[in-house]
C-alpha cells in the first residue's frame, strides 16, 4: 500500500516507447534553462532497460524563449554503419537466393 504523498514507481507499461523528459528549471542571472532528454525503455517482464539521451535544452530570458538542440557527433558514424550493414545484408541475401536456384548435382561431373 502506497503512503500518502509517496512517488509511485513507474511500471513497464508506463515506460514503453519513446518519450521526452524535461528537467527541473535552473535560473541564473535572469536566464532559465530546462534540459530535454529522450527516454526510451525496452524489455519484457524480467529484463528491462531504460536509455536516456540528451537532445537539447530550452533557454528562457526576458527577450523570449528558444529551443537549442544538442548535436550528436556519432550520428554520421551510426548512419554509415547502418548503410554498410544494409549493403552486406543485401549482398548475402542475393547470394543465398542465387545459390538456392542452382540445380543440385548428385553425381560427380562426367557421370550421368
Amino acid at each position: 500500500m502506497a503512503r500518502k504523498g509517496a512517488k509511485r514507481r513507474p511500471r513497464a507499461e508506463d515506460l514503453r516507447g519513446e518519450r521526452l523528459s524535461y528537467g527541473d528549471p535552473v535560473t541564473v542571472g535572469g536566464r532559465t534553462v530546462i534540459t530535454v532528454t529522450r527516454v526510451r525503455a525496452s524489455g519484457g517482464a524480467k529484463a528491462r532497460a531504460v536509455e536516456a539521451t540528451p537532445v537539447g535544452y530550452i533557454e528562457m530570458t526576458a527577450d523570449g524563449s528558444a529551443y537549442h538542440p544538442i548535436d550528436d557527433p556519432r550520428r554520421g558514424f551510426r548512419a554509415a554503419a547502418a548503410a554498410a550493414t544494409t549493403v552486406v545484408g543485401l549482398l548475402a541475401g542475393a547470394r543465398a537466393l542465387r545459390a538456392s536456384r542452382r540445380p543440385v548435382r548428385l553425381l560427380p561431373p562426367g557421370r550421368r
